[in-house]
């Protein structure tokens, strides 16, 4: 689970600085920014999901050769994406920020951000896959490590750039961009530590392509998925900044804290998914012990949010205007935990089962009845918008929860017969 907090830590260090500044468009670019970059690039967090959950089946079935070549695997392929998503973003980036309906202010500041961010893509691709090789392998504290090498040096940057060099937005990105060229230089250390100590166990075999046709299949799959997901958010940000630019830097506060939920649930699901995949004869005692961390999990983010959240909010930012907004919307947050609790630990569920098709028929099924039809062609409110989220993640809990009490049925059904 620390190793996870590792991420929205980056998110409120960058927005915490950003927004002591005086001006609020910083804020609501880094908003806007944060979510493209996210639709551009974390996407393909397929590439990580499928790296896990086959290494942990490869690492269940004790067969180290395959532990070693899913990790050559899917290295290469973060690479290459990383290479290709890169060119896009320095070719495509400019037409494509035409397209959305905020100042030019703020399409200036994005521009700079994600430009500046890009140089950093293939290091954190690779950040990525390695880290999820490393907990499919069992061991998440070297992904703890590697995280707060990142964290750490990231914060120490944006410090530097931001309050020293009086830089703003750009400083961010290129405190970022540095921290994941230095990181990546520690985890390849790392992975051949890992492989000199289990030496005669590995080697690369190249035919591994032509032989895993269903890494493929899950991976495309999952990427499907997270494009939908991460459409909703997009859409999410560029509505609020549509309203104005107070409101989508309150968002991005707002915000801050979901991807801090969203992190610590993805302990549970990620807790799951490995513990299934090694140990699939105690799938109900680890499905208990799985549902009872996310519960609490929940209680606890409820009983912080209704405690220090305005504390918290006041930390991140000075601006009383943003501040004011910020407030009456984070209610929000509290309800988002229990309508979207159940659908990450599912999450995490599936990906043990290798079921990548439901979480995306979940998604799909929640977006099309519960936030695309209500934001596009309305001018919502802010309220409306955070409803429409919450709607969103409840449909898509409800649906995943019916395919696994389709399954658990399943499941009874076949032991009874046997």
């Amino acid at each position: 689970m620390l190793a996870n907090l590792a991420t929205p830590a980056l998110a409120m260090i960058d927005a915490s600085i950003l927004g002591h500044l005086s001006n609020p468009a910083f804020l609501a670019a880094l908003s806007i920014s944060t979510g493209l970059f996210a639709y551009i690039l974390w996407g393909f967090n397929c590439i990580s999901l499928s790296c896990s959950t086959f290494t942990a089946t490869a690492n269940a079935q004790q067969d180290f050769h395959l532990v070693c070549n899913r990790l050559y695997q899917y290295s290469f392929i973060s690479v290459c994406t990383a290479i290709i998503l890169f060119i896009a973003i320095q070719i495509g980036l400019d037409p494509l920020l035409n397209l959305i309906q905020v100042s030019n202010n703020l399409k200036t500041f994005v521009s700079t951000y994600l430009k500046i961010m890009s140089f950093g893509i293939v290091p954190l691709l690779f950040i990525q896959a390695a880290i999820a090789w490393f907990t499919g392998i069992k061991r998440p504290k070297i992904a703890l490590y590697v995280l707060i090498i990142s964290s750490t040096i990231n914060a120490i940057l944006d410090v530097y750039f931001v309050f020293v060099l009086n830089m703003n937005i750009d400083g961010v990105a290129l405190a970022s961009v540095i921290a994941q060229f230095i990181t990546a230089c520690f985890v390849l250390i790392f992975i051949l530590f890992s492989i000199k100590n289990n030496a005669s166990n590995y080697s690369l075999d190249p035919t591994i392509w032509i032989k895993n046709k269903q890494v493929f299949d899950f991976g495309g799959t999952l990427l499907l998925r997270s494009g939908i997901l991460l459409s909703v958010f997009l859409i999410f940000n560029l509505k609020g900044a549509s309203i104005n630019e107070t409101t989508a830097a309150s968002n991005a506060l707002l915000l801050t804290i979901v991807v801090l939920i969203s992190s610590v649930l993805d302990a549970s699901a990620s807790s799951a998914q490995v513990q299934i995949a090694n140990h699939p004869k105690q799938q109900s005692s680890i499905l208990i012990s799985t549902f009872v961390l996310m519960c609490c999990f929940v209680f606890a983010f409820l009983v912080l949010i209704l405690s220090i959240g305005k504390l918290y909010l006041g930390f991140m930012s000075n601006q009383t205007m943003i501040l004011e907004q910020a407030y009456q919307y984070l209610p929000w947050i509290g309800l988002l935990c229990l309508t979207s609790c159940t659908s990450y630990w599912l999450d995490g569920v599936f990906l043990g089962w290798q079921k990548s098709s439901w979480m995306r028929n979940s998604v799909l099924i929640a977006a099309l009845c519960g936030f695309f039809p209500w934001t596009f062609g309305f001018n919502l409110t802010n309220h409306q918008l955070w409803f429409c989220l919450n709607l969103f993640m409840f449909y898509r809990s409800l649906v995943m929860w019916i395919y696994f009490l389709q399954e658990k049925n399943r499941l009874k059904n076949k032991v009874f017969e046997s």
